[in-house]
Parts: C-alpha cells; structure tokens; sequence
C-alpha cells in the first residue's frame, strides 16, 4: 500500500489539512520490561496491530530517567519506515506447565517455534502469576529453546507460586522483527 500523506494528515478535496483530534489515531505503548515507556507506535485510524501501518520508535532513557534517544523502525534499505510497519502479528501459544526452577521452564500445549533470545511476553496465567505482563510489555523475558514444546525464561521461578493452570506466550514482532536506527 503506498501512501502520499501521513495517516494523521487528514486532507481536504483542496489539499489543506484537516485538524484532527488524537482520539482518532490507532497508538501503542510498551514498556518492554523496563521502567519506562520503551516503545511507541501510531497508526492510521482503524489500523489492526497486524496492518502494515504503524510508524514505531523505540525510546532510550539515561539513569535520570529522562529521554536521550529515539530511534525510528527502518526498512531493510535503512530508510525510515513511516507508517508501514507492523506493530505486533503474534498468535497466542498456549502453556501447559510452567516449573519451579532456575531458570524457570515453560511447557507449551503444541510446537512453539520460538528460537534462542526471542523475547516473549506471558499474560493470564493462573497459580504462578508473577510471570504475568500487562499485555503491554510490561514484563519480557529472553527465551532458551529446550525442544520444540519447551524454554526457559531467564528467571528463577522457584520461589514463585506453583502453576496451576491456562496463560498465554505471545514473541511480539516489535520487539523481535524490526531494526531501530
């Protein structure tokens, strides 16, 4: 899909600019595990996470916290990609176990298809809730492949309370497929 404007530009049939209202974008935060907002994506209104349509950056803070770097999504030519990147394709794989050890082991129902140092995000688990994100990157862990079923998630799990049942692990595209620059 090839755009002349900018999703947020709303042009007239004379070619002036509409205001818009921020209500009207699609927008995404995510903190990627750290304490402050590490990602931010816009899109055209109605955009699903999945469209080819978002403008991502990814947000550096210095020990102060305050913002020292932003850094856009690039295309494989390098060139920024404004508003055609996908923000997050993931389908939920579904675990069926997750251990007590160090590091902790998560079993999944069927083939993951994760690879070593994928970074995954985990919601809805019941029982072991503390490896539970937000669904917006709030906690990421680095994935060790054990077999096709089965990683570890980098963290010592054997003091967290004991798996009981569900939960999700989703790799998020904008945090695995993209390149920042």
């Amino acid at each position: 899909m090839s755009r002349t404007t900018r999703p947020i530009n709303l042009p007239t049939a004379q070619g002036s600019n509409l205001q818009s209202e921020a209500g009207q974008w699609a927008m995404r935060a995510s903190k990627a595990g750290t304490s402050y907002i590490k990602y931010v994506a816009y899109a055209r209104p109605s955009a699903a996470e999945s469209d080819a349509a978002w403008m991502i950056s990814e947000n550096t803070y210095d020990t102060a916290g305050d913002l020292v770097q932003k850094k856009f999504a690039v295309s494989s030519s390098g060139e920024v990609a404004d508003f055609n990147q996908v923000y997050d394709s993931s389908s939920a794989i579904s675990i069926s176990a997750i251990s007590k050890a160090n590091p902790g082991q998560v079993t999944t129902s069927a083939a993951h298809g994760l690879v070593n140092g994928d970074l995954v995000e985990i919601v809805s688990v019941a029982g072991m809730t503390e490896v539970n994100s937000d669904g917006y990157g709030g906690t990421i862990f680095i994935v060790t492949k054990v077999d096709s079923t089965k990683f570890t998630i980098g963290v010592d799990t054997s003091g967290y309370t004991t798996y009981t049942s569900g939960g999700s692990v989703y790799r998020r595209t904008y945090l695995n497929d993209l390149t920042y620059a």
